[in-house]
């Protein structure tokens, strides 16, 4: 931003959760693939990361006045890191249609995994623009290429 002065000031946001408008600042997010085949079949393990946030609780929290359940009050909130799990399994039969044809089954947040809470954030708690909704999501694939 500008100062008055008409010069510009740098601000690190990296970690800092400012709530509504969702403005989020993951300073480290990352994911991790692991991927296994054997003959006809491969699974995949996946590990995503997103480090934790500062949430600014001010503004909605205190003009409602609930910064008591704010993990430091009036001074802020942590939204604690989080790990999601994902795993899927896909079988890929050479015999099948000349080997075009591919099934994957997988769930995303094997483990069920909650977002933090977020009292500034206006959707239910939940900073949707870094977060996954709460929940297991399975799905089911079926991909058909031709040679």
């Amino acid at each position: 931003f500008t100062d008055a002065s008409g010069g510009t000031v740098r601000v690190s946001r990296a970690g800092d959760e400012l709530g509504s408008p969702t403005r989020a600042f993951v300073e480290t997010k990352s994911t991790l693939n692991t991927d296994w085949y054997l003959g006809d079949w491969s699974a995949r393990l996946s590990l995503r990361y997103l480090s934790s946030l500062d949430e600014q609780c001010v503004g909605l929290v205190a003009d409602f006045e609930l910064t008591e359940f704010c993990s430091d009050g009036a001074a802020g909130n942590e939204l604690d890191s989080v790990i999601y799990t994902d795993v899927q399994a896909s079988w890929n039969p050479a015999g099948l249609m000349g080997g075009g044809l591919t099934f994957t089954l997988g769930v995303e947040n094997l483990f069920d995994e909650e977002p933090p809470v977020c009292f500034s954030c206006d959707l239910n708690s939940l900073d949707g623009t870094v977060y996954p909704i709460a929940g297991q999501f399975l799905y089911g694939r079926v991909i058909f290429e031709t040679q």
